[in-house]
């Protein structure tokens, strides 16, 4: 058997629901053995989410949550989803009363989103002559009692599932609800966000599936993410540990937990994209992949907290002291960082729980203010982390040193235990021109030289032209993209991030616009242009004047 796993996008309604409908009905006039996890459809999860925080207000909460209900069901009308809209009905309604709600009140209406997508999925496949079977998994998945983030009771959850799946198989295509449980009590309980992820490997392993296909918006997992990094690269291949490195380092296309059912198993888990099926994806699986850097993955909304103070150097209990605060308010760190010459740790930690940690922080070591052993506790926000999977130290000194030409300073790095993945912390506003400069350093894609080339006489166009006449060739021969992205003369310049074309001449006369030079550095910086160079072909000894402010910005100077 193959357990299917459909996300929220892949679920949309309209060519995604079609696609996902296609798919199973697909599979199973081919005769394949199948199960059938869905997420929420669309943005569902975060609407109600949305939706609970504005009634709890006392907000205006009746027409967003209207909305909510004509979109699950405008397509297919003829469904009756009408149980769990009256039960938000009621729950929304209590929660406006009160102006308060619980976290099992909570994962009672998040549940909702799971459950009117397996049912309106269910529906449409019988209408299509599939047989389905609707599976609420809140019968099967028993968990603790921890509302939001529960753990699955893994015997009971197993005899649960391997027993509903003898009795209501063969032909039927059971379609189960991701993302909720129950506890012993009955009450509903959620797995987490992005838990659908992890019900779908649950459910593989407790069934012992051939493997897990997990359909997603994208063709699978790649160098880095496409819409940061235009030359991204699809991964064919990863390890299992290589993909939990890139689940908890920010890799949203997996959950964290997802990985260690399917390892327990050695059950392949394969990435794929519902709106482009004949693509292959990235398999995953037990056997080691070819050793080498293989994705960049990104960490956002963070915060670094520094506990600085000469005093503590060589005194035992500090970490623990720092460790114990972070566990007693639930704050989880992410990337921890040390110096030994002036005793400071760095803890990266989500920036909504920043505030709550410097301030409990504060308390801890009150009495090492006064004593001066501790000098100060500070919060940096707006920063990123970008991890490199299957990077080691020993070669790490090529994408820092590309970074630092570049004008990016990490603010901390550090590598994993296993030696195999080195983390940088870098200012959000950094991120992306950081990416692409690490990118293009470690991974086999042409290296891009932006280029702004000042005057365009006899001498600067035919310059312009040689450099647009030899691109290509040179790429080919040398691994090294020229891209002209600026032209000026001393009124106008013509700006284009892609790299201007052969018409240069005319495009300057019509499209140029009157510009400083502080204006070409910011266009760079607007769109994160990396390895900078400025062609000085101007007769015009006031233009060194400009050398110093574009030296300054990261240019090299010809």
């Amino acid at each position: 058997m193959k357990i299917l796993k459909f996300g929220g996008k892949s679920l949309s309604n309209g060519e995604g629901l079609n696609k996902v409908v296609s798919i199973i009905s697909d599979k199973v006039n081919q005769g394949e053995q199948i199960a059938v996890v869905v997420s929420a459809r669309g943005n569902a999860t975060d609407e109600l989410e949305y939706i609970l925080k504005l009634a709890a207000k006392n907000g205006d909460y009746k027409t967003l949550l209207e909305n909510f209900k004509t979109y699950q069901i405008s397509d297919y009308p003829q469904v009756d989803l009408s149980e769990e809209f009256n039960v938000l009905d009621k729950l929304f309604e209590g929660v406006s009363l009160i102006g308060d709600y619980s976290n099992k009140i909570k994962d009672q209406i998040l549940s909702k989103g799971e459950l009117l997508s397996a049912k309106l999925l269910t529906a449409i496949l019988k209408e299509k002559g599939v047989p389905a079977n609707f599976v609420d998994s809140r019968e099967l998945l028993k968990t603790d009692s921890k509302f939001g983030d529960a753990q699955p009771l893994e015997q009971l959850s197993k005899k649960n599932v391997v027993n509903y799946f003898k009795e209501h198989n063969g032909s039927t295509v059971n379609i189960v609800t991701g993302f909720i449980g129950s506890n012993n009590n009955n009450d509903t309980t959620t797995l987490g966000r992005n838990g659908s992820n992890y019900t779908a490997s649950l459910i593989a392993n407790y069934l012992n599936a051939e493997e897990l296909q997990n359909f997603t918006h994208v063709d699978g997992i790649y160098t880095a993410n496409p819409d940061l990094v235009a030359d991204a690269k699809k991964i064919e291949y990863l390890s299992f540990n290589e993909a939990n490195e890139l689940a908890n380092f920010g890799a949203t296309i997996l959950h964290a937990k997802t990985i260690i059912p399917l390892l327990e198993k050695n059950i392949p888990l394969r990435i794929l994209n519902t709106f482009n099926h004949e693509n292959r994806g990235t398999l995953i699986t037990s056997d080691s992949a070819k050793e080498g850097i293989k994705t960049l993955s990104v960490l956002e909304n963070l915060s670094l907290v520094n506990l600085e103070g000469r005093g503590l150097l060589g005194k035992s209990g500090v970490d623990a002291r720092i460790f114990k605060v972070m566990g007693d308010h639930n704050i989880s760190v992410s990337i921890i960082s040390q110096g030994s010459s002036e005793r400071g740790i760095g803890l990266v930690v989500a920036t909504d729980k920043a505030t709550t940690a410097m301030i409990e922080l504060e308390k801890e070591f009150e009495n090492d203010f006064y004593s001066k052993d501790v000098n100060q506790i500070t919060v940096t926000d707006n920063v990123s982390v970008i991890s490199i999977i299957g990077q080691d130290l020993s070669t790490f000194h090529k994408p820092y040193t590309a970074l630092i030409k570049n004008k990016i300073v990490p603010i901390l790095f550090n590598n994993t235990v296993t030696g195999k993945n080195v983390s940088l912390v870098v200012k959000k506003s950094e991120l992306n021109k950081a990416l692409n400069v690490i990118h293009g350093e470690i991974f086999g894609v042409s290296k891009k030289i932006n280029i702004a080339i000042f005057g365009h006489g006899l001498v600067g166009g035919t310059l312009i032209n040689q450099i647009l006449e030899s691109a290509a060739a040179i790429e080919k021969r040398k691994d090294i993209k020229l891209n002209v992205f600026a032209i000026a003369n001393s009124k106008k310049v013509l700006l284009n991030k892609n790299g201007v074309t052969s018409d240069w001449k005319n495009q300057i006369q019509k499209e140029g616009l009157e510009y400083t030079i502080n204006d070409v550095i910011a266009y760079a910086n607007q769109h994160h242009l990396e390895n900078l160079i400025a062609i000085d072909n101007t007769a015009s000894a006031t233009f060194v004047e400009n050398y110093i402010s574009l030296i300054e910005s990261s240019f090299d100077l010809i």
